[in-house]
């Protein structure tokens, strides 16, 4: 058993810069995670009873440094890696294609290195 954190959209875009959240995404959909504590805490949550594996979607920006955050405070039991998603491409984010693609080939190794399974998706137009 699994409890799967699919972050709001703050956490998503600025987890790892907070000074950049954008108030009119409060609420947003998705897991309001603020801070590293409450990643901690809910990893402590899941620690009694079925002791649940915990794994979170990687994020759309930064997701190298959040791919370590997550590995140390909620022992990220997989990742989910957008390869081709949260870029210029989808609107998502203003991230250009090529350097996000990178970024997530390079999340890919960082997770493999580790034998973290990695979870990916590929965005099709059909």
């Amino acid at each position: 058993m699994c409890l799967s954190l699919g972050p709001g959209r703050n956490a998503q875009v600025s987890f790892i810069g907070p000074e950049e959240k954008d108030p009119a995404q409060n609420g947003a959909g998705g897991v309001p995670i603020g801070s590293e504590e409450h990643l901690v805490r809910i990893y402590d949550a899941t620690r009694t009873g079925n002791r649940l594996l915990v794994c979170c979607y990687s994020g759309t920006r930064d997701a190298l440094r959040m791919a370590y955050v997550l590995h140390r405070t909620i022992n990220n039991a997989w990742v989910a890696l957008p390869l081709l998603w949260y870029n210029a491409l989808d609107r998502r984010s203003d991230r250009p294609l090529r350097s996000s693609m990178a970024e997530a080939q390079a999340g890919i190794c960082w997770h493999g290195d580790r034998g973290i399974p990695v979870q990916w998706w590929r965005w099709t137009l059909d």
